[in-house]
């Protein structure tokens, strides 16, 4: 999360209120232990660099922050949010105002400020192919890329609303993502699915209404679902393309052929059909898929019909994400990598799908590990 400090926080520094002190101490070790991200005015991180009453580390954090408020500033203003911090005598509750939340230093505890943040997915795969794309997705907007730092939370399937519920030992800081499972839109989710429990579990904890992103009843925590039906519907025509022809799966090169003409070059009525195919088991009934065909394009072409039987059977190899996982990275696949996921950046709605999990994932996890060296 990005926070800020309101001048009426100044006055009580001045003053030398002990809980302000204490205050701004803990906030300079969380940005230094990488739990948050200060944005600081630049006034402030010079005035306390030498502010004699705060830690010697505190000091030359805020000397850090002082080099960096380019940057900071950049990010921020791509973010979904950011937490302005009133002195008590100003404010002293939670109040919500869009992407700005202000608050008091005494209503955050230490706790808030110190407690790592989480990103809370079905599994460790699911984890690793969000952030590869999401850091694509930086990339492309030349926002940095290592402000963002969590603790990766594995849910297990339908476990994920009881590891939610283990979160709350402590102030509950993180992103919680989930397969989207159906064709339309949520909530409400397919029953007893895992959207639908953790997005149950998310309610009964008081951390979301039913809103969907950046909470607007909890500071610190946001709900998402997938774009598509599921996690492989984020890998784009482009991606999957380029796995096909590195691992020679010439039937299922074949099959996607099939399916589209062109592929992996789709056109927009062929990408909202690949956005709600099921990859992982095959899309039996595709009646839920047309649905949502006719109520976001209009009537289905011809030309989609006469191939919706391909279609159907259209799944992922189960290698599918691994291997793009592992070869993401210093590899002689990773380049190519790179450069189909920014291809697949060129459908409009895919970007967008993008940025719903990646904007919040920016807001929430903010973090800056470089500070740790100061």
């Amino acid at each position: 999360m990005f926070i800020e400090l309101d001048p009426s926080v100044d006055a009580d520094l001045s003053a030398q209120t002990e809980s302000a002190i204490e205050f701004v101490d803990d906030l300079l070790s969380a940005h230094r232990n990488g739990h948050l991200i200060a944005v600081l005015s630049r006034r402030q991180a010079l005035q306390f660099s030498d502010l004699g009453w705060l830690s010697l580390a505190s000091r030359r954090t805020a000397s850090h922050i002082s080099k960096r408020l380019n940057d900071y500033t950049a990010a921020m203003a791509s973010a979904a949010r950011r937490i302005v911090i009133l002195s008590p005598s100003v404010q002293n509750n939670f109040q919500f105002d869009g992407g700005v939340v202000r608050t008091s230093y005494r209503v955050l505890s230490s706790q808030h400020l110190t407690c790592q943040k989480f990103f809370l997915a079905e599994g460790r795969r699911d984890i690793d192919i969000l952030t590869l794309i999401s850091d694509e997705y930086y990339n492309y907007y030349s926002y940095p890329r290592n402000y963002v730092l969590f603790r990766p939370l594995i849910g297990g399937g339908g476990s994920c609303g009881q590891v939610l519920e283990t979160e709350l030992i402590s102030p509950c800081k993180g992103y919680a993502v989930c397969d989207r499972d159906t064709t339309l839109d949520v909530p409400p989710f397919n029953k007893n699915s895992t959207g639908d429990k953790l997005h149950c579990a998310a309610k009964n904890l008081g951390l979301i209404r039913d809103d969907i992103g950046i909470s607007e009843v909890s500071p610190f925590f946001g709900f998402g679902v997938t774009w598509g039906r599921t996690i492989e519907n984020f890998v784009g025509p482009n991606l999957f393309g380029l796995y096909l022809s590195c691992n020679m799966r010439r039937a299922e090169s074949k099959a996607f052929f099939q399916a589209f003409a062109n592929f992996p070059n789709l056109d927009d009525v062929e990408l909202s059909i690949w956005r709600m195919l099921n990859f992982k088991d095959g899309t039996r009934n595709l009646q839920g898929v047309l649905e949502f065909l006719r109520k976001n394009v209009g009537s289905v072409p011809p030309r989609i019909l006469q191939r919706l039987e391909y279609m159907s059977d259209l799944k992922f190899p189960g290698d599918t994400l691994d291997w793009i996982i592992s070869n993401q990275a210093a590899n002689r696949w990773s380049r190519q990598i790179r450069q189909s996921v920014l291809k697949d950046f060129q459908y409009v709605s895919y970007l967008e799908g993008v940025a719903s999990f990646a904007i919040p994932l920016l807001t929430l996890a903010a973090g800056d590990a470089s500070a740790a060296r100061t």
